[in-house]
């Protein structure tokens, strides 16, 4: 799994959140935001609950090119 730390950074930045405030929204600690957004690997319950503080299903976070697989990789489903 990859993520893409800027498309992570241009959602947050479109609902207007600063890092500190996304980071409390989603209960990770900011450090872990910042990993994130320089595309730095996290633990998947991290990401998942970044994700959902942004207002997006896993699926949509996929469609929108936040996290991408490899092609022998499962995405994440839940």
């Amino acid at each position: 799994m990859r993520i893409n730390g800027p498309a992570f950074a241009r959602s947050r930045e479109e609902l207007l959140l600063g890092l500190a405030e996304l980071a409390n929204k989603a209960d990770v600690t900011y450090k872990t935001l910042v990993r994130v957004e320089r595309g730095q690997s996290v633990k998947v319950i991290s990401l998942r609950k970044i994700i959902r503080a942004l207002g997006m299903t896993i699926q949509e976070a996929i469609a929108k090119k936040l996290i991408e697989f490899d092609e022998e990789e499962e995405p994440m489903t839940h």
